[in-house]
């Protein structure tokens, strides 16, 4: 139910940004189970501004409400938050519609209602936890029209997970985790491999071809890497033997958009130490990673180099169902890259 209130303050586990504010509060798990409310934030004083909510409402529905700190009302920031706020909530679980009930005297939340495109639907008597009498309250439906845009910003909402916490995976032989600042010594070893570096994937890196022949400048790498993380750039992940616990090659992926063949593709660039370039190992490694990728990341296709020379490992895309291409890659800079091998969802 939608009132009016003076928000003190919320502690909270989860942030998300919504235009001017952020939205704290405790992470979304049911909102059929659950009563889950947010303080949102106002981006540029970092003050509380009031908060949005969800909530199960007659079993098989789920309501929204919102609440606004007295200093705050009549200012447009409810509504702002709260337009943000369903969107996120309709991509996140796909509801048809959402529901707000609010009291007939409450002038203001009805107003906040509208503006956001709730439809009135009818007038009801309800009895709430805690209450004696009835309650009269206008009963409204929010429907989810825009199914395009929250499909889009579901896949944001799934990408960013990757970059919020980066998982680990692992078999008997080999452990996939996120870089540290720990293997430059066994990274060294493996970007200071010629043998080993004239097989990585250097495409549109601006000139960088990952030969990394001093500790300084392999830690200015792991530093860089981190940093595109950070910013949501790409993934690195460490690839560590397990006997040895020493790092002995990375994985990069992210997810790409483009106007050539590898649209809407999670690309993959493998970096092995070259006594570990082999069609056995390379399978290992690979089957660590490929079917999650696409969850992931977010794509239909993943695409990964592998030039003529690169015997071991066309031999392993090959037999893990990867198809070359004469599709090229086009780079930022119109340069066209090939020898390129696919496999699609």
């Amino acid at each position: 139910m939608s009132a009016n209130g003076i928000i003190n303050g919320l502690a909270g586990r989860v942030q998300k940004e919504l235009g001017r504010f952020v939205v704290k509060g405790y992470k979304l798990n049911n909102p059929m189970e659950e009563i889950l409310f947010y303080a949102v934030i106002e981006k540029e004083s970092g003050r509380i501004v009031g908060n949005v909510g969800v909530h199960n409402f007659k079993v098989s529905e789920v309501g929204v409400a919102y609440f606004v700190n007295e200093d705050y009302k009549c200012r447009g920031y409810i509504t702002e938050g709260m337009q943000s706020f369903v969107e996120y909530i309709f991509c996140k679980f796909g509801y048809e519609y959402l529901i707000t009930t609010i009291q007939p005297d409450n002038v203001g939340s009805i107003a906040v209602a509208k503006k956001i495109g709730s439809d009135y639907v009818e007038t009801i008597n309800i009895v709430d936890d805690g209450q004696i009498k009835e309650l009269t309250l206008n009963y409204y439906h929010l429907k989810n029209q825009n199914k395009q845009i929250n499909s889009n910003l579901k896949r944001r909402i799934n990408m960013d997970s990757v970059y919020v916490s980066c998982p680990e995976f692992e078999n008997k032989r080999f452990n996939l985790r996120f870089i540290s600042i720990d293997d430059c010594d066994g990274l060294l070893k493996v970007y200071s491999d010629k043998k080993a570096v004239s097989l990585f994937n250097s495409d549109n890196c601006g000139g960088d071809n990952f030969y990394y022949n001093t500790r300084e400048r392999m830690k200015q790498a792991l530093d860089y890497w981190k940093f595109e993380y950070d910013r949501k750039g790409f993934v690195r992940w460490s690839i560590v033997d397990k006997k040895d616990n020493i790092a002995i090659g990375t994985i990069e992926l992210f997810h790409r958009d483009s106007k050539d063949y590898f649209n809407n593709c999670g690309l993959l660039r493998l970096d092995l130490r070259s006594d570990y370039e082999t069609k056995v190992n390379i399978i290992d490694i690979l089957k660590l990673i490929i079917d999650k990728t696409y969850q992931l990341f977010e794509c239909n296709m993943i695409a990964t180099k592998a030039i003529p020379t690169a015997s071991e490992r066309v031999k392993a895309l090959k037999e893990l169902d990867f198809l070359p291409t004469e599709n090229k890659l086009i780079g930022h800079d119109g340069t066209d890259y090939s020898s390129y091998y696919f496999k699609n969802r």
